[in-house]
């Protein structure tokens, strides 16, 4: 069927990845195999063009010059292992393409002619179907498995404020106070009902998520002054970590929305902030207007997001492991995930940015101003 076949798969990121390789000339697959440490993308290359038009591609006298890559050593590889005809056919799964299968003649003297080219897509279609089937249930496991952890982590954080009201509560019956030492008590049971009271509604908001009853009371409402009471209801617990927030809002962004729905979007990008930000970091939320949406960012010098993660920040049981040094805050690890949905229920969108592990994190949320509304940044 053919001297060389390769399997391509479309990372993320656009980057296409070889996954299986072969070659009549066993030497030669250890050069196949060197191909994917100079990968191409779909967008950079004509390989990757082709396979997103979706259709099969048959070159039965291929020209030389049509092995140039914009990689020379690439190209160097492409040169030795030699193609003479050629034959590329789509791996398309539920509708979108997942990569590609090419089969090669070279050396052989022998072309490929059309009525191979069904051979091939059928042969691609069987591939497309079994690593469609293999990546949804890797999927479901790791959803199971996360789900677990979540399961776990909720016990374990509920569980956290109600053993410290206990000792607090011995602590009173012991009667042994100065009127300082119970000032102090009664601060360490406020916080940890607070901490109590706003696990407990998350978990009653992931509920209603889950069942579609998240309900919105939409009204004219200056978006600037939800994030100010956000930020300066959050403002002494993020200063108490070390860490500095600054705050730039514009006035009079009006918007239709939920101030408390909302002020609780700005208060879980601002928690998750902190939770990912060591001392002596910096968080700096703005407030803007650009092209009749009111443009919300919350930045910070934190541990960043690894490329892996970052697509999946706003799903639902997923975190990243906080750094060593804030091992010691709370979450249930749900707070993007509500994020999105209420946003998303504004007629809003929100998206993550990071250039990387160490290097921060920048979260924005677009929501459409009210209409007939003159915000200014």
């Amino acid at each position: 069927m053919a001297d060389w076949c390769a399997i391509d798969l479309i990372e993320q990121d656009g980057r296409l990845r070889r996954v299986g390789a072969a070659h009549v000339e066993q030497g030669k697959e250890v050069l196949m195999r060197e191909m994917d440490l100079h990968p191409q993308t779909v967008h950079g290359s004509k390989y990757g063009a082709q396979l997103m038009a979706g259709r099969p591609v048959l070159r039965r006298q291929l020209e030389q010059e049509e092995l140039f890559t914009p990689d020379p050593e690439r190209t160097r590889l492409l040169k030795v292992l030699g193609a003479e005809s050629l034959i590329t056919a789509p791996m398309v799964a539920r509708g979108r393409v997942i990569g590609g299968v090419t089969f090669a003649y070279s050396g052989s003297g022998r072309r490929y002619e059309e009525g191979d080219l069904s051979l091939v897509q059928d042969l691609a279609s069987r591939a497309a179907v079994a690593v469609e089937n293999a990546r949804l249930f890797r999927e479901a496991q790791e959803a199971n498995s996360a789900k677990d952890r979540f399961l776990a982590l909720v016990s374990h954080e509920l569980r956290n404020p109600l053993a410290t009201l206990s000792l607090a509560v011995r602590a009173l019956h012991a009667q042994r106070h100065t009127p300082e030492a119970m000032e102090h008590t009664l601060e360490v049971i406020d916080r940890s009902l607070a901490l109590q009271s706003r696990l407990v509604e998350d978990l009653l908001d992931l509920s209603r998520v889950h069942r579609g009853t998240m309900n919105l009371k939409l009204e004219e409402i200056p978006f600037d002054e939800v994030v100010r009471s956000a930020v300066e209801d959050r403002r002494e617990e993020v200063e108490r970590g070390g860490i500095r927030l600054d705050l730039e809002v514009g006035e009079d962004v009006i918007i239709d929305g939920d101030f408390d729905r909302l002020e609780q979007v700005v208060a879980n990008l601002l928690t998750n902030s902190v939770k990912y930000t060591p001392r002596d970091g910096a968080i700096r939320v703005s407030l803007s207007v650009k092209e009749g949406r009111a443009v919300l960012v919350v930045a910070d010098t934190g541990s960043g997001i690894a490329p892996d993660v970052l697509p999946h920040v706003f799903e639902m049981f997923r975190q990243g492991e906080p750094p060593a040094s804030q091992a010691g805050w709370h979450g249930l690890g749900i707070g993007l995930a509500l994020v999105k949905s209420i946003v998303e229920r504004h007629r809003g969108e929100v998206r993550a940015q990071s250039d990387g592990p160490g290097k921060g994190s920048r979260f924005t949320v677009e929501l459409p101003l009210a209409k007939g509304a003159a915000g200014r940044g």
